[in-house]
């Protein structure tokens, strides 16, 4: 009985791999209705088996040295990887589930309790704040037309308006410490376009520094109605040099300009108001002092050479002008910031000597000039920051303007555009 079941079971086994086409595995012939009990049972193991069948049925022989891979193969593999993958996922799971279970644990044994809430004095005095507005590059007078330039207009309108939403947020920074704070206002040139590169650029000189006056007296006037004190610093830009006298660069009494003139004419005209400080000097650079630090403050043309920073900020050569600067000062009157306009890029750069770069953006879009070296778009703007005790250079606020603010008519009201010399 027993030799009957062994000759079936081989005759099976064979019979399953001639339809396989391979030696049949144990799971193929457990698929094919074969029970791994009756293959050990009569064959002590599949590989007695399998020897059994070759010497049966030696057409099976072949199968030894290359087995065709199955459908049924591919799947059992398959299924091995994913329930491999699967049982390694769900250890993951249960490790970390362990683990936040421990750290929820733990926090609620330490820390429940034991962390209390640390109560700051509040300030018994009222911090005394410095505010710096700086204005450069205005260009006013450019009258530069979109449809030369393909960017936008910027003429009377524009650069009335683009003014007028500078000082429309000045007024609106931290009017919560207004009356703690002190505004100081750098005109840093560039305030008109002049006409160096083409005699018929922009409006004409005398309307340019009309416009400048109109505008400027309009805005400060603004801004002395909402700040207890305001002081104005002053230095002359390339754009605003007499080119009769100065055709390149001014090098030598700087201060002999149209914006000199401009700027002494707005502090005429507001002479009666008590809380406006002037100062225009003669050198190409001045300084200011904050909290006991003090502010340099030049065009960027002359006196500091501050490159390109929509090319490239070259902090070794920052900081070796402005040591070579602060060198021919005594320690206490060293510069810890400063501010430079001409270079139409707004930035803001910490050195590793401690000092603070700022460079200004401009009110005015690209012009004719600015388009024929490649120079199509840049964020125009103006620099805001504050000052408080041991700080120097604090918040910092650049302020945006652009198509948005020379549609808007509410402006008008801060700063009314300029219309003629008879208004």
């Amino acid at each position: 009985m027993n030799k009957i079941n062994k000759q079936t079971s081989l005759d099976q086994y064979i019979d399953i791999s001639r339809k396989l086409g391979k030696l049949a595995s144990q799971r193929d012939c457990i698929r094919m209705g074969m029970s791994k009990g009756k293959i050990d049972y009569n064959w002590e193991k599949l590989s007695v088996l399998k020897e059994a069948a070759i010497q049966l049925a030696p057409e099976l022989g072949q199968f030894v040295t290359a087995i065709p891979v199955g459908l049924t193969d591919i799947q059992a593999l398959r299924m091995n990887i994913l329930q491999k993958q699967q049982k390694a996922n769900n250890n993951k799971v249960l490790e970390f589930s362990n683990l936040l279970q421990y750290f929820d644990n733990y926090t609620d044994q330490i820390f429940k309790g034991t962390v209390k809430p640390v109560k700051f004095p509040k300030q018994s005095k009222k911090v005394k704040r410095a505010l710096t507005l700086v204005l450069s590059d205005l260009h006013f007078g450019s009258d530069i037309l979109a449809e030369e330039t393909g960017h936008s207009n910027y003429g009377k309108i524009e650069e009335s308006r683009r003014l007028a939403a500078i000082v429309k947020e000045t007024i609106q920074f931290k009017e919560q410490y207004r009356n703690e704070t002190e505004l100081n206002v750098l005109l840093l040139g560039d305030v008109i376009q002049n006409q160096l590169h083409d005699p018929r650029d922009g409006a004409t000189i005398a309307e340019q520094s009309a416009r400048a006056v109109h505008l400027l007296i309009q805005a400060l006037q603004q801004l002395c109605n909402h700040f207890p004190k305001v002081n104005v610093y002053c230095t002359s830009g390339n754009h605003g040099r007499n080119t009769s006298r100065h055709a390149k660069r001014a090098v030598n009494q700087k201060w002999d300009s149209w914006e000199t003139l401009i700027y002494y004419s707005i502090k005429k005209a507001l002479q009666s108001q008590g809380n406006l400080t002037f100062t225009i000097p003669k050198t190409p650079y001045g300084f200011y002092d904050v909290f006991g630090k003090k502010i340099l403050y030049t065009h960027g043309d002359t006196v500091l050479n501050p490159g390109y920073p929509s090319q490239s900020i070259k902090i070794k050569s920052l900081e070796d002008q402005i040591n070579k600067i602060n060198a021919s000062l005594r320690d206490k009157e060293e510069y810890t910031a400063v501010v430079v306009g001409h270079v139409h890029t707004a930035s803001q750069t910490y050195l590793s000597n401690g000092t603070v770069m700022i460079t200004n953006g401009a009110l005015v879009v690209p012009d004719e000039y600015a388009v024929s070296i490649g120079i199509l778009e840049c964020q125009t703007g103006q620099m805001l920051f504050e000052s408080v005790p041991g700080y120097a250079v604090g918040d910092t606020r650049f302020i945006r303007v652009g198509p948005e603010h020379d549609a808007d008519k509410s402006l008008d009201l801060l700063v009314n555009p300029w219309t003629s010399f008879n208004q």
